[in-house]
């Protein structure tokens, strides 16, 4: 019996609806109120109940991943191992993922914090997620890589390449890996997700990721809390808008032990955060 049982029934309530982003979201917040992991074993059996609604499996992922870094469930990184598709990929601890806008809307506002970044960053070897893109935050992880290529490596993830091809300009000369998800056919989870079972099946510590936020819109909200729910350091910087500023502002999210708020522009915090 799944404790929570009325949350987890809007979960599949919005996916027969084929809303997976909010279902997604309704989904982290059963997780955030679970006490142990036996309550998202006990999710996962119903959801393989029915498993006959598209993009059930994006919120299996999400189950398993939030019971390996949430509660230490070890037992379920044979299934992650299952959705990987980095057999070789040497990780470089530290980790930063960078998350936030890429919309072209606030392309000018996110180009701003270039410079910020690449100072902030002067120090840091290790490995840097982001988006894979040259738009937004995506091409930001980009710059770093290319002012510092002995330093780290640069891995973005993304939806299929069928779906990119025509969508998105793809950063290939100044990303180390890009990592397609063949089943995603838009912006959706999946690329989030993907990044999440890399790391988780290689065992990489949460001591060592940490995630910097910039702006962004709806996935990137998702990206923030998943972070925060499952113990991951977060670092927003104030005023950079959207996403980043809705949960800075937010009564229960600001005074989550793991979240770093930063002055805006500030690069002695945001060096700290990086580095320490």
């Amino acid at each position: 019996m799944v404790q929570n049982s009325s949350k987890f029934s809007y979960v599949l309530t919005l996916l027969e609806k084929g809303e997976i982003l909010k279902a997604a979201y309704q989904c982290l917040e059963f997780c955030s109120q679970a006490k142990e992991s036996t309550e998202l074993s006990d999710a996962l059996l119903v959801l393989q109940e029915n498993q006959t609604y598209a993009d059930h499996e994006q919120l299996k992922i999400l189950l398993l991943l939030n019971s390996y870094y949430k509660f230490k469930n070890y037992d379920v990184l044979g299934e992650l191992k299952q959705y990987s598709l980095l057999s070789n990929f040497q990780w470089k601890p530290p980790i930063v993922i960078l998350a936030g806008g890429t919309d072209k809307t606030v392309e000018k506002e996110m180009y701003a914090y270039q410079q910020l970044l690449i100072q902030s960053f002067r120090n840091f070897k290790g490995t840097i997620i982001s988006g894979g893109t040259k738009a937004g935050i995506a091409s930001l992880a980009g710059d770093l890589s290319q002012h510092y290529p002995t330093q780290m490596t640069c891995i973005g993830f993304l939806p299929s390449k069928a779906f990119t091809k025509d969508r998105a300009e793809l950063d290939q000369s100044r990303y180390q890996k890009l990592v397609f998800s063949e089943t995603a056919q838009k912006f959706d989870l999946q690329p989030v997700l993907q990044y999440w079972i890399e790391l988780a099946v290689n065992t990489i510590d949460k001591a060592n990721i940490k995630l910097l936020g910039i702006n962004g819109g709806q996935i990137s909200a998702f990206e923030y809390r998943f972070a925060l729910i499952n113990g991951i350091d977060v670092g927003l910087i104030a005023g950079s808008g959207r996403e980043a500023d809705k949960l800075i502002k937010d009564e229960y999210w600001c005074s989550v032990n793991n979240l770093k708020i930063m002055i805006n522009q500030d690069q002695n915090s945001l060096t700290n955060f990086i580095n320490n």
